[in-house]
């Protein structure tokens, strides 16, 4: 038997691959193979956030233990005819090489045991990581930190998968991710598995309009923001995604397809001049042309300000009214 871990690292399609292997979870089994989740017990099962800082400053022997449990469980479903290969996938194994010593050994006693990880250039990677933790998910309390001072931080993650490195040798192999395309694929690939699954996306990075809006919502709070607190409050309608107005205008305000129209019903204004007498089309004449998207952004600004201005004002005065009635009310004496 072998078990297979597969460990990120972030921003590396490692939640694409935890939904392929989950969604596809017969058709693994039918090809040898079990996807036993992301935490190190037979079955997936989800951790509370102060279960999971616990579940990596466990001692060595409940380390060894949980290679025991899950070297049962797979030797039991071979006997029975099942999977010969258990994976996980976890890209919070990534910062926990030294932790999993103790677990590697005591599960080479039963069986093989490989890692597998994805690394990504940094010019792509950096950027994407700090839009991620450092914006999207507000993760460290107090103001976002300019980017050069998150970055700087980030970069030191390479080095753990060069801790892996040292601590596993051969038993850990590092992929590029950039140009491998579906990344589910390629990791099924890399476990032996010959089996197609159809390529999804989970996450994807957003827009820069997106981000810069998260960033701003975010930066009000000294605490760590998740997006759900966003979507909350302002995202709701985001979820459908969020109309360009480059292509509103195209949609709405490009005119230049006029001509060609009038051209095909050009017998209407044939029979229109032969009975009325007179010529509505002017070869001279042209449709309007398309709008200046700047000035066009430039008064939708002034628009804007206009109407939050507006709606403050309204504010205010359901502010003082809900003041009277509280104060009509009397304490509250409950």
């Amino acid at each position: 038997m072998e078990l297979i871990l597969h460990i990120g690292m972030g921003k590396t399609g490692s939640t694409a691959i935890q939904s392929g292997l989950r969604k596809h979870a017969d058709r693994l089994q039918k090809n040898g193979a079990e996807y036993l989740g992301m935490w190190l017990e037979p079955g997936p099962f989800k951790l509370s956030w102060p279960a999971y800082a616990e579940f990596f400053k466990q001692p060595p022997e409940v380390w060894r233990e949980r290679a025991r449990t899950v070297a049962a469980y797979m030797q039991r479903r071979e006997v029975e005819g099942g999977p010969s290969i258990g994976i996980y996938s976890n890209e919070s194994f990534f910062h926990n090489a030294d932790e999993f010593e103790a677990f590697f050994d005591e599960f080479g006693k039963f069986g093989k045991i490989r890692a597998i990880a994805y690394a990504r250039n940094p010019q792509r990677w950096l950027p994407s990581a700090y839009n991620q933790w450092g914006v999207r998910h507000k993760t460290a309390k107090g103001k976002i930190p300019p980017y050069p001072e998150l970055a700087r931080k980030h970069v030191k993650q390479y080095g753990e998968l060069l801790k892996w490195h040292r601590r596993f040798g051969d038993k850990l192999t590092v992929l590029p991710y950039d140009g491998i395309g579906d990344v589910t694929q390629h990791f099924l690939g890399q476990c032996g598995l010959r089996m197609k699954v159809p390529e999804e996306r989970v996450y994807s990075s957003g827009e820069t309009a997106d981000t810069l809006l998260r960033a701003w919502f975010n930066n009000r709070f000294d605490e760590p923001v998740e997006p759900p607190r966003f979507l909350a409050v302002l995202g709701r309608s985001f979820r459908k995604g969020v109309p360009h107005l480059d292509a509103l205008a195209t949609q709405t305000q490009d005119f230049s397809e006029t001509g060609a129209i009038i051209e095909e019903n050009a017998h209407i204004f044939d029979n229109f001049s032969r009975v009325f007498g007179f010529e509505l089309r002017d070869p001279e004449a042209v449709a309007p042309p398309p709008p200046d998207m700047d000035a066009v952004r430039d008064r939708l600004i002034d628009y804007l300000i206009e109407l939050n201005i507006d709606q403050s004002l309204r504010l205010r005065v359901l502010e003082r009214k809900f003041e009277e009635l509280e104060g009509k009310a009397g304490p509250d004496t409950d």
